[in-house]
């Protein structure tokens, strides 16, 4: 067997440690990414119990939402900034689930599950007018997505 014959085993070995480096390259990625869709998936869930938990484990915080959502007129100055913050966070809860899925974070299906939560919080007077005042803190593709994609709280609804 000569040097080239030796030159050319070496090079075939060398291609095909190349191509396994690759292929255990792409796996390890594609692990990576389900973890972190997953850590994606944990920490909002997480954020979002706990942000419904404190609402919902407070008598004024509770009241104050469930009045601010169907009877915003009967709140006090500073139960409708209580409320506003409230639902501040709420919807910036949604801007994040929403930016993840668009970045390709997040699954379709929990998507649609927010998607499920606006409809629901925009047939509710307090929210429609909560938007009309606060959208403005989102981002303006979030308040496309809302007003035109979904097409909730539109000035013109």
């Amino acid at each position: 067997m000569s040097i080239t014959d030796l030159g050319s085993i070496g090079e075939l070995i060398a291609a095909i440690a190349t191509v396994a480096t690759l292929v255990y390259l792409a796996i390890q990625i594609r692990s990576n990414t389900k973890t972190a869709r997953g850590n994606t998936h944990h920490a909002t869930s997480t954020a979002w119990s706990e942000l419904t938990a404190k609402v919902a484990g407070d008598d004024y915080l509770s009241k104050v939402y469930q009045e601010g959502r169907l009877n915003p007129e009967a709140l006090s100055k500073e139960e409708k900034f209580r409320f506003y913050l409230i639902e501040d966070a709420f919807m910036g809860q949604i801007e994040n689930i929403w930016t993840q899925y668009t970045n390709d974070l997040f699954p379709k299906s929990n998507q649609d599950r927010f998607d499920n939560i606006l409809r629901a919080q925009f047939a509710t007077p307090g929210i429609v007018e909560y938007w009309s005042r606060r959208k403005s803190l989102f981002t303006t593709e979030f308040v496309d997505y809302v007003e035109n994609v979904l097409r909730l709280g539109a000035d013109d609804t």
